[in-house]
């Protein structure tokens, strides 16, 4: 019975110690939550710094940190739950809001408003759930190559909340689903 007891106990410290890194609470008095959220690889290719695309307003980070991806191929698949909140006209870029409601934008090339759609090809609407690893957007690599557009792909977290952290990946290449980033915030249990 005593060892039943110890088989018990290290079962539950080791299946929940690995869930430390996703759900930890503070010591606080208003006891506060820090979550976390994976965000998939969208893509595969070679991994870009934000600071790294090669457009001032991305690479500044006006809109939002990310991180970015030279794509080696011409399909983009979503990178995390949540649902559609906009797509926009071009079908290059759309906005997730992802199950913790923190927007996450997807955007296919620079500059490539320019082309009005053409080359694009959007598989979701607004308001439609999506399932990270699901295929959302299409693209032509030709239609960008002979428009002088790298397939550059990046996602933009577009939401500010009080001590947000994000870690991103330290892998040159990528491949489909992989961690690419996590989101660390803190929320208040009510």
């Amino acid at each position: 019975m005593f060892w039943a007891g110890i088989v018990i106990f290290i079962i539950l410290y080791v299946f929940y110690s690995k869930k430390k890194e996703d759900f930890k609470i503070s010591n606080n008095d208003d006891e506060e939550v820090e979550r976390t959220i994976e965000i998939k690889s969208f893509t595969y290719g070679k991994v870009l710094d934000i600071t790294e695309i090669p457009d001032e307003v991305i690479s500044s980070k006006l809109l939002g940190d990310g991180i970015g991806i030279l794509s080696s191929g011409d399909k983009i698949y979503s990178p995390v739950d949540g649902v559609i909140s906009t797509v926009f006209a071009y079908n290059n870029s759309l906005v997730i809001r992802c199950d913790e409601n923190i927007d996450i934008i997807v955007h296919v090339g620079i500059n490539t408003m320019n082309l009005e759609g053409q080359g694009f090809e959007c598989f979701c609407k607004e308001g439609d759930r999506v399932k990270a690893g699901q295929y959302i957007i299409g693209f032509n690599p030709e239609v960008l190559e002979k428009n002088n557009i790298q397939p550059i792909t990046y996602i933009l977290i577009n939401s500010i909340i009080d001590n947000m952290r994000i870690m991103k990946t330290k892998k040159e290449n990528i491949t489909l689903g992989e961690s690419l980033m996590r989101i660390y915030y803190e929320m208040e249990e009510l």
